[in-house]
């Protein structure tokens, strides 16, 4: 079949404008490397108005983003969307965007409808996993749990950071030997990450197994010797396995290194109203509320005060 000089013309303008096209992007990305983002801004333009694509949108918006233009970033975003609305890289950036923004429900719905648009598992995976960090932003932790579990089913890509995502979930929704499932198999993927071993610590102390939480904590420790919070976390175990002298250890070493963390006076306290010094005690329970406990974490320490500091 002989294609006509007419269609021939047509096919070679196309061919043309796309490689056209393609030398504008890379121009504006090296512009986006040498953070000339409003130069870029005004080259992404051209392609925009002449044969835009979602990367030229992406690319835009986040010169904006660069520049610290959020409602022109937002609009650049969402006229890409109206233009290209079975873009899937589109609905992602925007559903990011709004996370940033602190406005998790409209994330949600965005990577909702990315979701909807997927065409491979992985993209799923990738939704799902957004999707369900914002829904436990949201305390819908049944949701994330859903979301976390099946992005996990369907590509392993990105498999070491749902499965620490996913502890916290567990933990709200009472699964802690599940958390402790996933965290484990984490450390197999990476036993190099001081966050898994604090995720896994914790979830042992909410069970009661606080001689497998200072082993975690040891390991936290080990990875990252100037972690006050780790020190803290063991003090608290060791507390609670009466070894009173370890745990003053752990806790004046952790207050000297983060001497603002009302939580850290909370254990010492527990610590001093153990060996019946209930003047430091309550000296400990002062500090720990003018640093702002109760705002943070609840009444126990009002409790404490009330019971011991008459």
């Amino acid at each position: 079949m002989k294609l006509s000089l007419s269609v021939i013309a047509v096919l070679f303008l196309v061919f043309i404008v796309g490689a056209q096209t393609t030398n504008t992007l890379n121009h504006a990305n090296q512009l986006v490397k040498e953070q000339k983002y409003k130069q870029a801004i005004t080259v992404l333009d051209k392609v925009i108005e002449t044969n835009p694509t979602a990367q030229a949108f992406e690319v835009k918006t986040e010169c904006q983003l660069q520049l610290k233009e959020y409602e022109n970033a937002f609009a650049t975003i969402t006229a890409g969307i109206r233009m290209m609305p079975d873009s899937t890289d589109l609905f992602m950036m925007r559903g990011q965007m709004l996370e940033q923004f602190k406005m998790s429900n409209e994330a949600i719905d965005d990577f909702t409808i990315g979701y909807k648009r997927c065409k491979t598992n992985q993209q799923a995976a990738s939704f799902l996993a957004n999707r369900g960090r914002n829904k436990n932003m949201i305390m819908d932790y049944q949701g994330a749990y859903d979301d976390l579990t099946k992005a996990m089913t369907l590509d392993t890509t990105e498999l070491l950071i749902l499965l620490i995502n996913l502890a916290p979930v567990c933990n709200h929704l009472g699964k802690n030997d599940e958390a402790i499932k996933y965290l484990t198999r984490a450390v197999s993927i990476d036993s190099t990450d001081a966050r898994i071993y604090v995720n896994i610590g914790y979830n042992y102390q909410q069970i009661d197994k606080h001689e497998l939480a200072i082993q975690a904590f040891n390991k936290v420790v080990q990875l990252n010797p100037d972690e006050p919070l780790a020190y803290s976390n063991r003090s608290y175990s060791k507390y609670k396995l009466n070894d009173l002298k370890g745990a003053r250890e752990d806790i004046n070493k952790s207050i000297k290194m983060f001497p603002t963390n009302s939580y850290a006076y909370k254990i010492r306290a527990l610590i001093e109203f153990a060996e019946n010094k209930n003047k430091a005690g309550c000296e400990d329970v002062t500090k720990s509320l003018e640093l702002g406990y109760a705002k943070q974490y609840g009444d126990e320490v009002t409790l404490l005060q009330k019971k011991y500091c008459k």
